[in-house]
């Protein structure tokens, strides 16, 4: 049973919410995740915080900085290196995302990332590896985002007409009509099917639609579905991962359509860095598979906690009263 720690009454941040117990869990939870990926020949790098460029993905909000941006995830910095030769590289830090705030969700979180030459099977072994280490959880089990959504929702992703789909959003809730059909797939997947994944055992959610592929590469022998996948334990997406895409054309494209969703939605453009497609273009980024793994989530995780608050010393970025989800 999930237990909750005292929190400290709203209004009050002087003294942490998470308790000193927590707080030594979690420190001895990063160095063991920093030992296992150093045992494995990771080298850890450190990442600039601050960006000139905002990041092109319409769901990620960039939090200004000086003249700048903080990182929403050191993804093109450790990718850069990568180019570069560096091999496989890990990096534990800090990253920023904006209107990020809830009991699972905040403006300010520890990410670990990690990039490893060579196709996404191998990455999802030591990713169950991981996990089985860190959390003394059984083995995880692999399903296909399709599969899921067929299952819990009753409908082939693939074939349902847009029609159905909008009323299946709005019958479950949905504000309104979905704005497109990958809006309608993902909130129906969001609302229906992520609470009860990984109860007994974490999961490894593979082959997202091609839609959602962000920058994976798509799956040679089904252009529909991607190599992305994400990891979920007792509800929690712990992890995002990709089977790196390394077409810079193609990602000049995928750039292209980040920013006509984000004109639709009203949002400023984001010019993709330059460096990082430089970096693309010469030497060229060589094949490797990659994952975000969000710290204070897997801590959540290790030790029952219902809120961030439970796993992280201090919180600056909403009043306790206003926190949702």
């Amino acid at each position: 049973m999930r237990r909750r720690s005292n929190p400290a009454s709203p209004g009050s941040r002087a003294v942490s919410a998470a308790t000193l117990r927590n707080l030594g869990k979690r420190a001895r939870l990063v160095g063991r995740l920093r030992a296992f990926l150093t045992a494995r020949g990771y080298l850890e790098v450190e990442t600039p915080l601050i960006s000139p460029y905002r990041v092109p993905d319409r769901h990620l909000v960039s939090v200004p900085a000086g003249d700048g941006f903080l990182q929403t995830s050191p993804e093109f910095a450790m990718k850069r290196l990568l180019a570069a030769g560096s091999g496989p590289i890990f990096q534990i830090g800090k990253a920023f995302r904006g209107g990020e705030q809830g009991r699972r969700h905040a403006v300010e979180f520890t990410i670990a990332e990690w990039y490893r030459p060579g196709p996404l099977a191998g990455l999802l072994r030591e990713m169950d590896l991981l996990l089985q280490d860190l959390l003394l959880v059984p083995s995880a089990e692999a399903v296909t985002w399709a599969g899921l959504f067929r299952r819990g929702i009753g409908v082939d992703p693939f074939a349902v007409s847009d029609e159905s789909l909008q009323r299946l959003a709005e019958a479950h809730g949905h504000p309104g009509q979905p704005e497109t059909r990958t809006a309608a797939l993902e909130f129906l997947f969001s609302r229906l099917v992520e609470p009860g994944l990984g109860a007994e055992r974490p999961v490894f959610v593979t082959h997202y639609p091609a839609d959602m592929a962000a920058l994976a590469r798509l799956t040679p022998d089904d252009p529909r579905t991607s190599e992305r996948f994400e990891v979920f334990y007792q509800g929690l997406e712990l992890a995002n991962g990709y089977d790196e895409l390394q077409d810079p054309e193609e990602h000049r494209r995928r750039f292209a359509a980040d920013n006509r969703a984000r004109a639709a939605a009203g949002l400023p453009p984001a010019a993709p860095d330059p460096r990082f497609l430089a970096a693309l273009e010469d030497p060229g980024l060589p094949r490797c598979s990659g994952v975000a793994l969000g710290v204070d989530r897997l801590v959540m995780a290790a030790v029952g906690a219902e809120d961030l608050d439970e796993v992280i010393a201090f919180r600056e970025d909403a009043p306790a009263t206003s926190r949702g989800r």
